[in-house]
């Protein structure tokens, strides 16, 4: 019996040490556990960090990818093609109203005829606002359409040239100083930097309320111009019988294409609109005499006297490409010249 309990004290000792040993294990294991859970989650951390970068520097990269693989989207061609078919129809929309609006001349008083003739002239330019000036006192009977119509065509082509060229039309002030950050960069840059930064930064300065803006402008603009004119309507409004507003509809959304066209869609060389100011001598190189070759008319003028004329205003916009050479030195080629009507030409039409 007393051999028995040794034996069982002696089995409860062994059993007493197991147990010890297992709690040992199992506190090394417990501790081993925790400190396994607190790298996991310093390492879930790390992961989770590594892949918001990963993202974030996917996104740098998709936008980098985009502003260094831009190519040009369309060619000087289609950029010619965009603006003929904008001349076109501003002469359209000029000839349609100066057949079709009434011109008296007696409709308003002298006093609006005197503000509108001061805000006109640096539009029309001197010698249109001559023929004006002259032509108050004709008869109704005697009114001829063919001034008018000229002096919407330069009205409308300047407007639709400031249109194409502008990159921010909320404020005149931050056009400016983004022309002038890009005229730096051009100077400092390749055009393969340049360029595609001028096209990104265009894109994102458009915005809904450009068309109705730029339409608003055109149309006071055009009003300005008939009352110099004498256009009869008492109301002065886009709306009057004859106005045409839907063919200035068309002249805006093509002006604000050739926008898009030159300020985003090309990125490889610089390409502008071109209107020349009115009193400039004429340069058979870089313009075009609207009625040079004008044989319906019996328009002929002597080449000598072209060569000494001026400008009396632009009827159709021009282009010019800016190119840069390896050196960054800018060329300037001329893609499509301007149309001008000569001051030689006003008098002979208008004034003889």
């Amino acid at each position: 019996m007393r051999r028995l309990a040794s034996k069982h004290e002696a089995d409860l000792h062994v059993a007493r040490g197991i147990t010890l040993k297992l709690e040992e294990q199992s506190k090394r294991q417990s501790e081993e556990l925790q400190r396994l859970k607190v790298e996991l989650k310093q390492v879930e951390a790390h992961h989770e960090q590594t892949r918001h970068l990963l993202e974030e520097r996917t996104r740098e990269l998709t936008g980098a990818q985009k502003f260094l693989t831009r190519t040009d989207s369309l060619s000087g061609a289609d950029v010619i093609s965009v603006v003929e078919s904008l001349n076109a129809e501003i002469l359209q929309a000029a000839a349609s109203m100066a057949e079709s609006l009434e011109f008296t001349y007696g409709s308003h008083t002298e006093t609006q005829r005197k503000m509108a003739y001061d805000y006109v002239a640096p539009m029309i330019g001197a010698d249109m606002m001559h023929v004006f000036t002259l032509r108050s006192t004709q008869k109704p009977s005697e009114f001829d359409p063919t001034p008018v119509q000229i002096a919407l065509q330069i009205c409308i082509a300047g407007c639709c040239a400031r249109i194409a060229d502008y990159w921010a039309s909320s404020s005149d002030k931050l056009d400016q100083n983004l022309k002038e950050i890009y005229k730096r960069m051009c100077e400092k840059e390749k055009p393969a930097v340049s360029g595609r930064w001028r096209s990104l930064t265009r894109a994102q300065m458009r915005n809904g309320e450009d068309r109705q803006g730029m339409l608003s402008h055109v149309v006071s603009q055009v009003i300005e111009v008939l009352l110099v004119a004498g256009w009869s309507a008492q109301g002065l409004s886009a709306t009057e019988p004859g106005f045409n507003l839907e063919r200035l509809v068309i002249v805006v959304d093509l002006a604000l294409r050739l926008n898009t066209a030159i300020g985003q869609d090309i990125t490889s060389v610089d390409i502008l609109p071109v209107t020349i100011q009115a009193g400039a001598k004429f340069n058979s190189k870089t313009m075009e005499d609207t009625y040079a070759a004008d044989v319906e008319r019996g328009h002929t003028q002597n080449e000598d006297v072209v060569a000494n004329d001026v400008v009396a205003g632009t009827t159709d916009i021009g282009l010019r490409r800016i190119s840069r050479d390896l050196e960054g030195g800018p060329r300037t080629d001329i893609l499509l010249k301007p149309k001008v009507i000569l001051r030689s030409a006003v008098q002979e039409e208008f004034l003889s």
